[in-house]
């Protein structure tokens, strides 16, 4: 059975639409962070290449 907060960001995950969304819902895995840094360094891929950041949400945990 999955733990409550893995559902909570799956769930976040499969209704983000824009690569925007999807890279504001992987702050469902931490609570309180600024996700300013990660869209920063993500902006270029979300600009440019938006199919790449699917390639990025696939490791449901980043390390950023």
């Amino acid at each position: 059975m999955a733990r409550p907060e893995d559902v909570e960001i799956s769930k976040a995950m499969k209704e983000a639409e824009t690569a925007r969304d999807k890279v504001m819902s992987w702050a469902t895995q931490r609570p309180g962070a600024n996700m300013e840094g990660t869209l920063n360094v993500l902006r270029l891929y979300m600009e440019k290449k938006p199919e790449m950041i699917d390639t990025f949400a696939h490791n449901r945990r980043p390390c950023w």
